[in-house]
């Protein structure tokens, strides 16, 4: 997956790892089976990003909230 931020900035958690903070004009290629949650940390902001996510056919790419 990857992400561009086009507007304001964006927090990446990515399981195992430290946060990633990613402000407008920044992209990211994330990697490949780590689970991940992004964020727009503000409350009064908005914020706009680009995510383009590459699976094999058939493949889910969103996993299930448990």
């Amino acid at each position: 997956m990857a992400v561009h931020i086009q507007e304001d900035t964006f927090t990446l958690e990515m399981e195992g790892r430290e946060p990633v903070i990613l402000r407008t004009g920044q992209s990211k290629v994330e990697p490949a089976n780590v689970r991940m949650t992004g964020y727009n940390r503000s409350a009064t902001e908005p914020m706009r990003v680009v995510v383009v996510y590459v699976t094999d056919p058939g493949t889910t790419f969103i996993a299930p909230i448990h």
